[in-house]
């Protein structure tokens, strides 16, 4: 059974690291379809034949037939607390028929027949469920009470010719009661039968690890193929913030990764320590290195200490009002080629389950493991993990704590995932990739005049990679993060490296959900070049006029990556 939310940690117990809100909006859609199956199911319900007894005798009652239904008042599929949903049916009638066949002993014994009519009046049944797992790690629905309320149920009989009068007089009542527990107990197994076709064996088929790079290109293509909508039913993410935050202690860091790695993290499941073993040998079969991961090997053989030449004038770019070609989802993929995530996985098992009478929670494992990183994070889940108040609820909520995402950067990290590709065809920066340029034109050569001397006509490309694991924490819902990285510089079509510049920022994400999308800003709180800089005999200091330009710079570069 999954716990209700913020109960007390067993030992060893995960907590979640996503939580999952359904809000009003998503049950009023559930309740609209729980309507449309039980208007065209319920009225086909099949009764099974039964027996009621007298102390005169026993009657079989068969081929019971609803010849007459009217459809419910009302349809509510909706959460009620502590962790429960409840399908509650209001207000509907109904008219059956049956065949009647026995005998009666009235001092002999006679045989009787004749039809027998039920009339169910302003009758409601209500259901209740909550949320449990098997023992495979698949939710589904359990009934945990059903019942008929209110309303009335009249059970008589006809054509038992001069026994028809005694029987109604005598055992109406009795025939009444007996007739409502036995449709009581047809019409629950019935909603049990509904819930599980419609509901339960969904929820079954449910991924229990979803792919990051199945994910992130989910994400691209509805950004790019999907109309933006104003629909109140679109999903809204926020972050929640998870300890510990940065700065991390370092050493301990080497540390861990120093540590003789294991075969598979400790938080994996069995289930899953079995496919990602499959997925591990299908990911060795398709591991050959790409192009950036063979230019990283050019770079290390290259690598040589920064040559000791005259100092240049800082470098400060000029602004352009110039219009820029927007984004696309190729560009994207150039950008940062999401293949390289696809031994990234997220477990999406659901831990624990909790309700108000507005909306229901699922909290999420939300652990990151790879196929190829054979290590933990050093992060900790957070606890408790409690939803942050949201006014402007939509009909679903799914909130991520940094926890997840700096696991996910970790990981990323060590499998030397996170590599980024600016060349002369990315929009907004690629033309100041030209060694060589007209007057009219801005290019690096501007600056750094033996860029062009050197390679006249040519074009720069740009790989970044990450020198140590990024972290993420969350202030006042806006998402900080640290990056230190590598910038390479090599000419674009070769794998010659011309230079390269270490450095670490600080930069801040503020975002909210517009029209159903995704928005927000990035801004830079903080740039820092490495001493060991590599650029054409350029020291950090003479860097000092790109590192102000790039505040400016960078933020507008990324906003329109983000907005792409």
């Amino acid at each position: 059974q999954l716990p209700p939310v913020n109960s007390p940690p067993q030992s060893m117990a995960p907590t979640p690291a996503i939580r999952i809100r359904l809000n009003r909006g998503l049950f009023d859609q559930a309740s609209s379809i729980a309507s449309g199956l039980v208007d065209y199911q319920i009225s086909r319900i099949s009764l099974p034949s039964t027996q009621q007894c007298f102390t005169e005798g026993c009657v079989q009652i068969q081929n019971l037939r609803i010849t007459n239904f009217r459809q419910p008042q009302g349809i509510y599929f909706g959460p009620i607390p502590p962790n429960q949903l409840v399908l509650r049916l209001t207000n509907f009638d109904f008219f059956i028929t049956g065949n009647l066949g026995g005998s009666i002993q009235v001092i002999i014994q006679f045989p009787v027949g004749g039809t027998i009519y039920v009339t169910g009046r302003g009758l409601s049944v209500t259901t209740t469920f909550d949320l449990q797992k098997s023992v495979d790690d698949e939710p589904y629905l359990r009934m945990l009470s059903c019942g008929i309320e209110g309303g009335t149920i009249e059970a008589r009989v006809a054509g038992m010719g001069i026994f028809t009068d005694t029987v109604n007089n005598k055992y109406g009542s009795m025939m009444s009661m007996q007739t409502r527990r036995n449709l009581q107990t047809t019409m629950c197994r019935h909603m049990q039968s509904l819930v599980d076709q419609h509901f339960s064996d969904r929820l079954r088929k449910l991924p229990r690890t979803v792919s990051v790079k199945d994910l992130t290109t989910l994400v691209i293509s509805v950004r790019y193929f999907c109309p933006v909508g104003t629909r109140e039913e679109d999903p809204q993410v926020a972050a929640v913030s998870s300890a510990p935050t940065w700065p991390f202690d370092q050493s301990q860091q080497l540390q861990q990764l120093q540590q003789p790695q294991q075969a598979f993290s400790p938080q994996m499941q069995p289930f899953q320590q079995r496919w990602a073993m499959n997925m591990m040998s299908q990911a060795e079969k398709a591991d050959e290195p790409d192009y950036m991961d063979e230019a990283l090997k050019e770079d290390k053989k290259q690598d040589r200490a920064p040559t000791q030449t005259v100092p240049k004038k800082s470098w400060d770019l000029q602004e352009t009002d110039a219009v820029v070609a927007p984004f696309t989802a190729e560009d994207l993929h150039k950008f940062f080629n999401v293949d390289r995530m696809r031994h990234l996985f997220v477990d999406v098992n659901m831990l624990d389950a909790s309700a108000t009478t507005e909306d229901f929670s699922i909290g999420i494992s939300g652990n990151v493991y790879s196929s190829r990183s054979l290590g933990e994070s050093p992060f900790v889940p957070p606890y408790p993990f409690r939803l942050p108040q949201n006014p402007t609820r939509r009909a679903a909520e799914v909130i991520v704590s940094s926890y997840t995402i700096n696991s996910l950067l970790f990981h990323a990290h060590r499998t030397n995932a996170l590599l980024f590709h600016i060349d002369s065809s990315t929009p907004g920066i690629g033309n100041l990739l030209k060694t060589t340029c007209s007057v009219d034109e801005i290019c690096i050569s501007d600056q750094i005049e033996e860029v062009g001397q050197r390679f006249p006509g040519k074009n720069l490309e740009l790989i970044i990679r990450t020198l140590e694991e990024p972290s993420v924490e969350i202030e006042d819902g806006a998402v900080i993060m640290k990056f230190s990285g590598k910038t390479m510089f090599f000419v674009q079509g070769s794998r010659k490296k011309v230079g390269s510049i270490s450095f670490t920022t600080i930069f801040e994400v503020q975002a909210q959900t517009v029209g159903g999308r995704l928005v927000g800003t990035l801004s830079i709180r903080r740039l820092v070049f490495h001493r060991d800089v590599d650029f054409f005999g350029l020291s950090a200091r003479d860097l000092e006029g790109f590192r102000h330009a790039a505040f400016p710079a960078l933020p507008n570069f990324m906003n329109r990556v983000k907005a792409a």
